[in-house]
Parts: structure tokens; C-alpha cells; sequence
């Protein structure tokens, strides 16, 4: 009896995990507002883990671009005599980058610097996945489906 009941919990978790989305895609949002100041289209990946993940978002706004990292639970570690700028570990293939990152108010979102986010960018559209660390906070940035996203991104323009 017991056996059975575990078999079946199993095949019904197994279902349960078959049927969800995988929720490491790509994905386009836009605002357009009455006033244009606040008009904005982003590509952005979401966090599988709430944890320990990142969130990445490429963020168009009044002709600007920027590339923000999130944390969906805690601050993201600083150096407490720099509480204003983070580490950021970026790895392409065999090599790896460290960039200093802004922290903005409240510690759960950073600014990447515009050569990094020039880096990934052409490393993701030219097919090459991403790996970001942050302390305990890591993320992959697949190189699936950006470019189509990223076209789209740069193509939509608000007056």
C-alpha cells in the first residue's frame, strides 16, 4: 500500500513538472503612457529560483538603454565601505569579466556599466550563453530566442 501511494505521488509530480512552462525564456514587455517620459520596452529573463537567482532585464527609455540585474529576496552583497557599487562576476565561454555595478536604493537592483551590457549583448546575439554571479546569486542568460527578442526591442520606438 505504501509503495503504491509513493508511485503515485511521483507520477503526479512528474505530470505536474512535464506540463509547466520552463520559465528560462526570453520574454518582451512595453509600456506606452500618455506622458512619453515614462514610455519603455524591456526584454527580460526571468529568475528560476527566487532564491538564489537574478532577474536581467534590457530596458529602453527616452532613447536609452540599460541592463539591470534583480534579486526577487535579499540585498545583494557590497563591500560595506562601498555600499553604492557591487561586484559583478561575468563569464563567456573560458573567460571571465569583473565589473563594477551601481547598487540603487533599497540593494535589490543593480545598473550594469555600458560596456558590460555592450559584452553580453553580442555575446548572447552571437550565440553564446552568459553566466553572472553575484555572491550567492547566479544566473545564465541563454542565448535562445534573444536575438528575435532583442530586434524587437531596438525596433519599437514611441514618439
Amino acid at each position: 500500500m505504501r509503495k503504491s501511494v509513493h508511485y503515485t505521488l511521483f507520477l503526479i509530480l512528474l505530470s505536474l513538472a512535464s506540463c509547466s512552462p520552463p520559465c528560462h525564456q526570453w520574454k518582451l514587455a512595453s509600456i506606452k503612457a500618455h506622458c512619453p517620459a515614462a514610455n519603455y520596452v524591456k526584454v527580460y529573463l526571468p529568475a528560476c529560483n527566487t532564491f538564489n537567482g537574478l532577474e536581467a532585464e534590457f530596458m529602453c527609455s527616452n532613447g536609452d538603454m540599460q541592463l539591470y540585474l534583480n534579486s526577487l529576496t535579499l540585498q545583494l552583497p557590497c563591500d560595506p565601505c562601498d555600499p553604492d557599487h557591487v561586484n559583478v562576476n561575468v563569464t563567456i565561454g573560458d573567460d571571465t569579466f569583473t565589473y563594477v555595478a551601481d547598487r540603487l536604493l533599497g540593494g535589490q537592483r543593480l545598473v550594469m556599466p555600458e560596456d558590460a551590457r555592450e559584452q553580453i549583448i553580442c555575446a548572447l546575439l552571437e550565440g553564446n550563453d552568459v553566466d553572472i554571479s553575484i555572491g550567492r546569486y547566479e544566473t545564465t542568460l541563454i542565448s535562445q530566442s534573444f536575438a528575435k527578442n532583442y530586434d524587437q526591442l531596438v525596433s519599437i520606438s514611441y514618439p
